[in-house]
């Protein structure tokens, strides 16, 4: 048997996004088990239990290069009679990616996080610089994987890298629980009568909660109707809540904190919105879709290849009154509330279901004749 191990560069516990990518690494690996290859995970320290029938899961840190692991590497990727690895957000270029070419191993990148191209054009040193490291391919990787259409024109234009690279393939999500999720209750909506208006996401500064916190201030201004939900911890938890508590919003505003199963949350939801410029594709934003809710985000490199005209909004600035108007549309007219929530889950299960995503994944390790020779 041959192998194919995909690389991450956290523990296995670290949060929904983890085990979302996860379980579409588990759906390619069914499909490579019917070609005879076997597909490896690797994190750096595993502390859960896994159902490893197809994808198999292993404790290696495929990120450190000292002598005592490159010895471990080494002998894994021999016994295991590894032919690819699939680095999970690794930089564009770098030196340890030698370590596998000399091993006649294939180095791929998967790349799911979006990059300010502007910057990279601006700087025409570091620009130049890339373009070169990307020419001569020393440091370079063999293949990468894009999630978006900007990054799949850009690769190319800005960074140097040869297009016969560079693959797009756009992230999925299962949507076979769906049906289990709307039949469940939740516990966060204080009043039925009420609209609510939710985000999901980690809180960290760039993902701009202040400026949806404002946007939630604005409604209430202007209407009683507005109840807002939050899922999701994170660094600017506390200073989120300080706002509520300063400007009188206890009442209107809910953080329910990580939640395991989100898809209640989408349920009960009258809009999502979403305002992080810094989305390669936001699996948010897909289950919003999946669950036939509008959504209401800024024009991310992500939100521009998901949302179409009737599954959504998407603003260009951070405008409060932009977002609030946005917002009230979909409040106030159900028929085009209802066009989202047919037009959302049929858009998703064509454009970014997890079949459509591990199809992408297992085309792209088979077109490495190592493996199917």
């Amino acid at each position: 048997m041959k192998g194919v191990l995909f690389a991450m560069n956290w523990a296995d516990s670290t949060g929904l996004m983890l085990r979302r990518a996860h379980q579409s690494y588990s759906e390619v690996a069914k499909i490579l088990r019917n070609r005879g290859i076997d597909c490896y995970i690797a994190y750096p320290k595993v502390n859960l239990e896994h159902d490893q029938s197809y994808l198999k899961v292993v404790e290696l840190d495929c990120h450190k290069f000292d002598l005592k692991n490159k010895n471990k590497l080494d002998k894994f990727i021999k016994d295991k009679n590894i032919k690819e690895v699939i680095y999970i957000d690794r930089g564009f270029f770098w030196l340890h990616v030698l370590f596998f070419k000399f091993r006649d191993i294939r180095v791929t990148m998967y790349s799911r996080y979006a990059v300010d191209y502007e910057s990279l054009r601006s700087s025409k040193f570091k620009s130049f610089v890339k373009k070169v490291i990307h020419k001569l391919s020393i440091f370079s990787f063999d293949k990468y994987i894009v999630i978006n259409t900007e990054a799949k024109n850009n690769f190319p234009d800005v960074l140097g890298i040869s297009d016969s690279k560079v693959t797009l393939i756009r992230n999925g999500i299962d949507t076979s629980n769906l049906e289990n999720a709307k039949k469940e209750s939740i516990i966060y909506v204080k009043d039925p009568k009420k609209k609510v208006v939710l985000s999901v996401f980690q809180m960290r500064p760039e993902k701009n909660i202040e400026f949806i916190l404002k946007v939630i201030k604005a409604l209430n201004e202007k209407r009683s109707d507005i109840q807002y939900i939050h899922v999701g911890e994170g660094q600017t938890m506390e200073a989120a809540k300080s706002y509520v508590e300063m400007n009188q919003l206890t009442n209107s505003c809910t953080f329910a904190g990580k939640q395991d199963n989100i898809f209640p949350f989408f349920e009960v939801a009258d809009v999502v919105i979403h305002a992080c410029f810094l989305e390669c594709l936001s699996n948010v934003i897909t289950e919003s879709m999946a669950m036939g809710k509008p959504v209401v985000t800024i024009n991310s490199q992500g939100a521009l290849d998901q949302i179409v005209d009737k599954t959504g909004t998407i603003l260009t600035e951070l405008d409060v009154s932009q977002f609030v108007k946005a917002i009230e549309t979909y409040l106030d007219d159900d028929i085009l509330a209802n066009t989202c929530y047919t037009e959302g889950p049929a858009h998703v299960k064509q454009n970014f279901s997890i079949a459509s995503q591990a199809k992408g994944l297992s085309e792209h390790i088979f077109k490495n004749k190592s493996l199917l020779t």
